[in-house]
C-alpha cells in the first residue's frame, strides 16, 4: 500500500514537470525568480548605498521608499489601462528593460560610489521601481493564460514557492556580498547576470506569448 502510494506520488510530481515544460510555465518560474531576486537585493541594498554615499538613516529611507512605491503603484496602473491596447509580452518586455536598464546603472555607479550623487541615485531607483511594479500585471498576467484553469491553483503554489526561494537566496548574497572588498560591484553585476539569463528564453517564447 505504502509503495502503491509513493508510485503515484511519483507519477503525480512527472505528469506535473511534464505540463510546466510542455505549457511553457517553466518561463514564468525563471522570470518570477529573477524579479523578486532583483527586488530583494534593491531593497535591502539601498539603505546600505544611501548611509555609506549621503549618511542618510532610517527616516529618508522611508521617504525614498514611499516615493519609489507611489511612482511603482501609479505604473500598475498605467500598465493595465495599456494592456487594452498593447500585449502583455510587449509592455513585459517594455517593463524588464527598465529594471535592466535600473540594475546597469547601479552597477555603473558603484564602480564609483564617492562620486554617487543623491540625484542620479534617485533617478535610477525610480526607473528601477517603474520597470519593477510595472511588469507585475504582465508577467501574472500571461502565467495565468498560459496555464490550464484546473492547473491553476497548484501552478500558482509552486510559482510563490519560486519567488520565495529566490527572496531567500537574495538575502544571503546581499550579505555575502557587503562582508568583502569590492563587494557591491560583485552584488550588481550578480544581479544584471540572473536578470540577463531571460533574455534567450523569452526570445525562444516570443510567439507562443503572443496570447
Amino acid at each position: 500500500c505504502f509503495e502503491t502510494m509513493l508510485e503515484e506520488e511519483h507519477d503525480s510530481i512527472m505528469n506535473l514537470l511534464k505540463n510546466i515544460r510542455e505549457s511553457g510555465a517553466w518561463l514564468f518560474f525563471l522570470t518570477s525568480f529573477q524579479n523578486n531576486f532583483n527586488q530583494q537585493v534593491v531593497q535591502w541594498a539601498t539603505p546600505i548605498i544611501v548611509l555609506d554615499s549621503f549618511g542618510w538613516g532610517q527616516a529618508e529611507v522611508g521617504y525614498i521608499f514611499f516615493a519609489v512605491g507611489l511612482a511603482g503603484f501609479s505604473a500598475i496602473s498605467i500598465v493595465v489601462r495599456l494592456n487594452r491596447f498593447i500585449k502583455d509580452r510587449v509592455l513585459f518586455l517594455a517593463c524588464q528593460s527598465l529594471v535592466g536598464l535600473g540594475v546597469l546603472l547601479m552597477l555603473l555607479q558603484s564602480y564609483d560610489a564617492r562620486q554617487r550623487s543623491k540625484a542620479s541615485l534617485l533617478l535610477v531607483l525610480l526607473f528601477y521601481w517603474i520597470g519593477a511594479f510595472g511588469q507585475i500585471p504582465t508577467n501574472i498576467g500571461l502565467f495565468s493564460k498560459i496555464v490550464d484553469r484546473q492547473m491553476q491553483g497548484k501552478y500558482h503554489a509552486l510559482l510563490q514557492m519560486c519567488m520565495a526561494s529566490s527572496r531567500m537566496v537574495a538575502g544571503l548574497m546581499v550579505g555575502v556580498c557587503y562582508s568583502v572588498e569590492n563587494g557591491e560591484n560583485m552584488l550588481w553585476m550578480l544581479t544584471l547576470f540572473i536578470w540577463g539569463i531571460q533574455i534567450p528564453f523569452v526570445s525562444c517564447m516570443w510567439n507562443k506569448l503572443d496570447i
